[in-house]
């Protein structure tokens, strides 16, 4: 069921974000800044969507640890898609559209595995282990 709904999400935030590319290149900006700009808006959609949705951690006290665990994902995964996307088109002829599904289909599986074993995961972070072993004095 989590990976439907993850799936599902995807789609969302994936036509969100090609709705924007689309948009954008159709008003005659480069595909570079369009898809900086598009990630951003499908990243927006895909952190929400998947906290309280796909992986169910409605806990608002995890909304800091987590929303800081995506960032750091989606910083890879927005420079990743960067990177595959001019090398698609400036290396390999691709268009820039093309180019753009290769991308985000690799961070596609990329940011499931990551967002399900480490961004929505239960686990606590390093800055409540810390704040935990301060608060009761344990300095082994």
């Amino acid at each position: 069921m989590q990976a439907f709904r993850y799936v599902s999400t995807a789609v969302g935030s994936t036509a969100c974000d090609w709705m924007f590319f689309v948009l954008l290149t159709k008003l005659g900006i480069g595909y570079f800044i369009a898809q900086m700009i598009s990630r951003i808006s499908g990243g927006i959609y895909s952190f929400f969507t998947n906290k309280y949705w796909s992986f169910s951690s409605k806990e608002g006290q995890r909304i800091g640890i987590e929303g800081r665990r995506f960032l750091l994902l989606y910083a890879f995964s927005y420079g990743l898609s960067l990177l595959l996307i001019t090398v698609g088109v400036e290396h390999f002829g691709l268009s820039g559209k093309l180019a753009k599904l290769a991308a985000d289909g690799s961070c596609f599986v990329i940011n499931f595995i990551v967002m399900r074993s480490y961004v929505y995961h239960p686990r606590r972070g390093v800055t409540d282990r810390l704040r935990t072993l301060v608060k009761n004095g344990d300095h082994s």
